[in-house]
């Protein structure tokens, strides 16, 4: 049964870079004192303050909390019954505000793209929050959730289709444009410096199967081919975010008990022949913005996303969904996503236990709410054979 908790749910980072989108999307969605119950939580009282104030809600509850204060990571997770985790980079940040929820039995989302991190928290706390019967999302947002939802559709058609899911699918990136924030630098940063300094984080980046402890499928495509490919007529190559993203499509199925078979393939590629693929510059560059800062409103809202992912059956029969939005990925557009996921969580009065991947425990309904809600579509249709 649901949690019972003064607040359906709170954004913990409220002031940061990403967690000010999320308070303007769901100020401007949901209020105040409508259907959901929220509030802000951080370590700057006046900061919080300050944001409620620019957002012109006066009765947002604010919450005082500070990843280095148990106490009142506690006291946040026991008024909420989830608690959005807007702190990043996650491998520094993240780990006390799970645990606080796990403590008091509030769920957990996050926008995680560190998978080296995630497979830690797996290990540790995948069996004692099913134990306790939390619920925690990770990877919420553009990635990984509108990739996953992507696969699931294409799937879903290819079962209705073909009476069987398709053994191998394959992600293609056509189009993006984004920009980046000091956070997303900051986790670059922080990232790259622990697989520098550790081989076995370095393996575990490597990994497709990394995220699915106990199971490993098939040989998968090593990502790192530059070839032209008919289905699209373009030219693909490797893409950063594959290392996380294939992680999470690989732990979807195992989630879900492999409906798309233990033998499932997959692989994210990018367009590389167009300028049009864009990720916003280096996190490494040295005018890479700081924590808490990012680009501004109109260039936010400049950026796009169009994927195409591809189910193939053995008789090479194809099926194809093609995910789109308007609106940074990263940022923008993820913001409008992890709202969605927060009230959708909220309102299930069932969700299931353990460290899950947003599709796998919300469904394929959740597509259907991100198209309405949150401007993300998502187009199937029957490709001819390759």
């Amino acid at each position: 049964m649901a949690r019972k908790a003064e607040l359906d749910f709170v954004i913990f980072g409220a002031t940061g870079f990403t967690g000010r989108l999320i308070a303007k999307r769901l100020a401007d969605t949901y209020g105040d004192g409508g259907k959901y119950r929220w509030g802000l939580a951080g370590r700057d009282g006046p900061g919080l303050a300050h944001l409620r104030d620019r957002l012109g809600w006066p009765r947002l509850p604010l919450i005082l909390a500070d990843v280095n204060d148990p106490r009142s990571l506690d006291e946040m997770a026991r008024r909420a019954r989830f608690v959005l985790s807007a702190v990043g980079p996650y491998q520094l940040y993240g780990t006390p505000v799970l645990e606080a929820c796990l403590r008091e039995g509030a769920g957990y989302v996050d926008m995680c793209g560190e998978p080296h991190w995630m497979a830690d928290m797996i290990r540790r706390y995948d069996a004692k929050a099913r134990e306790r019967g939390v619920t925690a999302l990770l990877s919420c947002g553009f990635d990984s959730t509108v990739w996953e939802l992507g696969v699931m559709a294409v799937q879903e058609t290819a079962q209705s289709r073909f009476g069987r899911p398709a053994p191998e699918v394959r992600s293609r990136l056509l189009r993006m444009k984004g920009a980046l924030s000091g956070g997303t630098a900051a986790t670059a940063r922080e990232t790259i410096s622990r697989m520098m300094g550790s081989p076995q984080v370095a393996a575990l980046l490597r990994d497709p199967f990394a995220l699915t402890p106990g199971f490993r499928g098939p040989e998968q495509p090593d990502g790192e081919s530059l070839r032209f490919d008919p289905d699209i007529a373009r030219t693909v190559g490797p893409i950063l975010m594959a290392a996380i993203n294939t992680k999470n499509i690989h732990r979807s199925n195992f989630l879900q008990g492999h409906p798309w078979g233990r033998d499932f393939r997959y692989e994210e590629l990018a367009v590389i022949d167009d300028e049009e693929v864009s990720d916003g510059g280096s996190p490494l560059a040295a005018t890479a913005p700081r924590p808490g800062d990012g680009p501004p409103r109109s260039v936010l809202e400049a950026g796009y996303f169009d994927i195409m992912v591809i189910g193939i059956d053995p008789s090479g029969r194809r099926i194809a969904c093609e995910v789109q939005a308007k609106g940074d990925p990263a940022y923008l557009a993820t913001s409008r996503i992890v709202s969605e996921i927060l009230a959708a969580a909220s309102e299930a009065p069932v969700l299931p236990a353990g460290l899950w991947t947003a599709g796998a425990a919300l469904g394929s309904g959740l597509a259907d709410r991100l198209t309405r809600s949150a401007d993300v579509t998502f187009t199937t249709s029957v490709l001819a054979k390759g």
